[in-house]
């Protein structure tokens, strides 16, 4: 973490949320930790007060809070899914549609025991009906090792056709690949 001129601040991760008052209208961050200050930033910074300002030093390797959460929701099947926006390092997954949920477990508790990454899922092999909350990922700390995001490369979180489903309940224990570590399988009226 380095002070600097907030003018200099172009590009740059700030370390902790800014807040901005106008009397009887408006008191909220208007800022957030782990915002990349822009251009159009400067002058309201400036006119929040702020003539310097807490940003964090990148270094080579290291990925910011949001782009590492790109990374774990790569890790999710995401069909018949849809995402929310990233936000303070976090993802959410809602079902696009009807069908059943389903998690491998095993690399699921891989992906949690890393520290500073989480997946958090509602219990898999379930009924899940359009617009329900199915994961949400975060990354921990404002920037991350780069190498803790590569240990994991295939999808676990799935929503699937029911024959997909069929398949994969039916082989789980044969010769069957198993890609995405949470699928949903979608019942056939969803398009």
């Amino acid at each position: 973490m380095k002070l600097i001129r907030t003018e200099d601040a172009v590009g740059h991760v700030l370390c902790h949320d800014m807040t901005q008052i106008i009397k009887d209208k408006y008191k909220d961050a208007r800022f957030r930790k782990g915002h990349v200050v822009t251009e159009e930033d400067i002058p309201v910074l400036l006119s929040m007060g702020k003539e310097h300002l807490y940003v964090w030093e990148m270094t080579p390797g290291m990925v910011h809070e949001n782009d590492a959460a790109e990374r774990l929701l790569t890790l999710c099947g995401q069909e018949n899914m849809l995402r929310s926006e990233v936000k303070e390092g976090k993802i959410e997954l809602k079902a696009a549609c009807d069908g059943v949920f389903l998690v491998d477990s095993q690399r699921l508790i891989a992906v949690n025991s890393q520290d500073e990454v989480m997946i958090a899922t509602r219990r898999g092999g379930t009924a899940v009906r359009a617009g329900d909350k199915l994961a949400g990922m975060r990354v921990i700390p404002l920037i991350i090792a780069g190498e803790k995001l590569h240990r994991f490369f295939s999808p676990f979180l799935i929503i699937a056709s029911a024959t997909h489903a069929h398949k994969y309940l039916t082989s789980a224990f044969g010769s069957f690949v198993y890609v995405p570590i949470i699928t949903a399988t979608r019942q056939r009226n969803c398009s």
